[in-house]
C-alpha cells in the first residue's frame, strides 16, 4: 500500500464534514511511517480531486457532495467540535444573546476551547481562543459571568433588566475556588474583578476578591444601584 492509499484509508474513517487537523493526524498516525512532505502532498492531491476540503490552514474535512456542489461543515458543527465533551464554551455576542442581554447577533461566533493546538484560530465564521481548562458546568458558568462583566459597557442594546436577572442568579452560584481556577488561565483586568466584587457585595455573596485588588487603586466600574435604576426604565 503506497503513502496515498495509507493516508486515504485513515481519512476515510472520518465522518462527512468532521474536522480533520492535519498536523495532529500526522503526529498520531504517520510520523515515522512517511515523510511530512509526502503526507501533505497527499492531502493536496485529495483536495484537488474533491475528496478533501481545506477549510482553514491545517484544517480539512471530507465534504458533503450534493447536486448543488461541495458543502463544507456549518459554523454550528465547527462550534460543536471545539465545545463538546467539556472542551470549550461559546462567548461573545452569541453568549450575550443566549442570556437575553441583547438582541444583537454577531457574524462571527467566539469560542474558548482546550481542543486546539494554536492559541488563536479562525475557521469560517468561528473564532477560537485556546485556554487550557476543564470546561465543567461550574467552570463554564464562571467564564460566562466574567465575560459578561468584562464586556458589560460594550454590549450593544443592553437589556439592563435581563442583566440584573442574570447576575442575581449567577452571584448566588458563585464559587471562589472556581474563580481562582479560571483566572489562573484567563487573565482578566483588575477592573473586571472589581466590578464582579461590586456585584457579589451588592447581593451579599461572600468572596475573596479583595486579595486580587490593590487598596491603593481607585477602580472605575459600573455601580449596581445605577444599573438597577436603568433596569426599571
Amino acid at each position: 500500500m503506497n503513502s496515498r492509499q495509507l493516508v486515504a484509508e485513515e481519512i476515510n474513517k472520518y465522518g462527512i464534514n468532521e474536522l480533520l487537523f492535519a498536523s495532529r493526524l500526522y503526529r498520531e498516525k504517520f510520523a515515522g511511517a512517511l515523510s511530512e512532505a509526502a503526507y501533505f502532498k497527499t492531502l493536496e492531491r485529495m483536495c484537488n480531486s474533491g475528496q478533501l476540503l481545506n477549510i482553514a490552514r491545517g484544517v480539512y474535512c471530507r465534504p458533503e457532495i450534493t447536486n448543488y456542489g461541495i458543502l463544507g461543515p456549518s459554523d454550528k458543527n465547527i462550534v460543536r467540535t471545539f465545545t463538546e465533551n467539556g472542551t470549550g464554551t461559546v462567548v461573545g455576542y452569541t453568549l450575550f444573546n443566549q442570556l437575553g442581554l441583547t438582541t444583537q447577533i454577531a457574524k462571527c461566533v467566539d469560542v474558548f476551547s482546550s481542543n486546539i493546538m494554536q492559541d488563536i484560530k479562525t475557521i469560517q465564521n468561528v473564532h477560537i481562543c485556546r485556554y487550557r481548562l476543564d470546561y465543567s458546568d461550574d467552570v463554564t458558568e464562571m467564564i460566562r459571568l466574567l465575560e459578561v462583566v468584562k464586556h458589560f459597557e460594550r454590549i450593544q442594546d443592553m437589556n439592563y433588566a435581563g442583566f440584573v436577572r442574570y447576575v442575581r442568579t449567577a452571584a448566588g452560584n458563585y464559587r471562589q475556588d472556581i474563580f481562582e481556577y479560571v483566572t489562573a488561565e484567563i487573565k482578566y483586568q483588575k477592573r473586571t474583578v472589581a466590578f464582579l466584587k461590586e456585584i457579589l457585595d451588592y447581593y451579599g455573596v461572600p468572596n475573596g476578591l479583595d486579595k486580587h485588588l490593590s487598596t491603593l487603586t481607585r477602580y472605575v466600574y459600573p455601580k449596581m444601584e445605577e444599573i438597577n435604576e436603568l433596569a426599571q426604565v
